[in-house]
C-alpha cells in the first residue's frame, strides 16, 4: 500500500490542467447510438475489467427482454476490485443478432433487430 504522505511529498497534482473527456461517466456509464432503424449500439464503461471476466446475456422475463452486463476483476498491482453490474430492459422484442466487443475500457454491444420475435434469450460472447 502507498504511504499517502510519501505520495504527497513526491507529486503535486495540477487540477487546472486535468482533462479527461468521455461520454460514459460513472453515474451514467453508458451511451446509446442509433445507427439506423434496425441497429443500435450500446457502449458501456467497463474500465478495469478484463474482457474474459465480462458476461453479457439477454433473457426473456415477464414478456420483456432484459440485457444484463456483469463482470469482476481484481487488479494484481493495486489489489482493487473493479466490477460492473448493469441491466437494461429492451423495449423491442425483435432481436436478430447481438455482437459484443470490449476495447480500451469500453464494451460495445451491437444489437440488430428483425421482424421475428425470439423467445429463447441469448448468451453473448465478448470479443
Amino acid at each position: 500500500m502507498i504511504n499517502v504522505d510519501l505520495f504527497n511529498d513526491i507529486f503535486d497534482f495540477n487540477r487546472g490542467l486535468y482533462n479527461f473527456n468521455r461520454v460514459e461517466k460513472d453515474m451514467k456509464p453508458y451511451n446509446i447510438i442509433s445507427v439506423d432503424e434496425n441497429t443500435t449500439i450500446l457502449t458501456h464503461n467497463v474500465l478495469g475489467i478484463d474482457k474474459k471476466d465480462l458476461k453479457v446475456s439477454v433473457e426473456n422475463k415477464n414478456n420483456k427482454q432484459t440485457l444484463t452486463i456483469k463482470g469482476k476483476t481484481e487488479d494484481k498491482i493495486t489489489k482493487q476490485i473493479y466490477d460492473v453490474n448493469s441491466q437494461f430492459d429492451i423495449k423491442r422484442q425483435d432481436i436478430e443478432n447481438i455482437d459484443c466487443k470490449a476495447d480500451k475500457g469500453l464494451l460495445y454491444i451491437t444489437i440488430k433487430f428483425k421482424a421475428n420475435k425470439n423467445e429463447t434469450g441469448y448468451n453473448v460472447t465478448v470479443q
